[in-house]
């Protein structure tokens, strides 16, 4: 059915050389520009931005609804930043900013906050890469898988959003993105948690050694021969529109 998640060794992501001043974690701002007082037009544009991303996570209500369909959610609330102009490397660094803070905070549903506005971030950074139009069509369920093996970054995006499932992956993921040392401590906190992943199907947590890889696309992960089989009608669009399963048969 696939082969055993493995742990892989890499080099430890490197730190930006521009560091934050050892200030408190609350006033910190994560990475995003100073804004010089005597720059209106600098401290307009941020502030709509980030009035704009407390509003999407003000909108997002029901758990449940994120949890069954997040790309749906993730998809709408970037087109409505999109109409207003917002969509750019800023607002990406807003997004980022807000959610090292609901994870520092810690204030109600900081979880689900947390997951949205990074895989918000994520997505818009591909969105800016590729441009909204290609990008809104090649990750819909509609289209030709043909046309999906032409783009490698489609596996790529899928990768990074199917690894983050848990807080110790968001925690972990956001430490790469600041460039501050304001997560460390949670870091440090998770680091001996138990490192689990879920399974595509029936979304029960398992360790990661206990789960498999779909062997085609290398990306799904299942608990058992029966969650891949029972989930294989559903998942089958994506894996063979995906690029490594076109390389694997080259």
């Amino acid at each position: 059915m696939g082969k055993k998640s493995k742990r892989r060794q890499g080099k430890a992501p490197q730190k930006s050389k521009v560091m934050a001043s050892k200030t408190s974690a609350k006033s910190c701002s994560h990475g995003l520009p100073p804004a010089d007082p005597n720059d209106f037009v600098a401290m307009n544009r941020l502030k709509v931005r980030q009035e704009a991303i407390t509003t999407v996570v003000e909108n997002f209500q029901q758990t449940e609804e994120f949890a069954r369909d997040w790309s749906v959610v993730i998809m709408g609330a970037i087109k409505n930043l999109e109409r207003r102009n917002l969509v750019d490397e800023l607002m990406v660094s807003c997004a980022v900013s807000n959610a090292a803070d609901c994870i520092i905070n810690r204030h109600q549903n900081y979880r689900d906050h947390g997951f949205l506005l990074l895989y918000i971030a994520l997505t818009m950074e591909y969105w800016i890469q590729v441009g909204g139009e290609e990008f809104e069509s090649l990750v819909s369920d509609n289209v030709d898988p043909k046309s999906r093996r032409k783009h490698p970054w489609l596996t790529e995006y899928s990768k990074k959003l199917c690894n983050i499932v848990t807080e110790r992956d968001l925690i972990r993921c956001l430490v790469k993105l600041i460039p501050c040392d304001c997560l460390d401590d949670a870091k440090e906190e998770c680091k001996n948690s138990l490192k689990t992943k879920i399974c595509f199907h029936c979304q029960r947590q398992f360790s990661k050694s206990e789960l498999y890889f779909c062997s085609k696309c290398e990306i799904a992960r299942y608990c058992s021969e029966e969650c891949l089989l029972a989930d294989w009608k559903e998942h089958r669009p994506f894996c063979k529109g995906c690029p490594r399963h076109r390389n694997k048969k080259s």
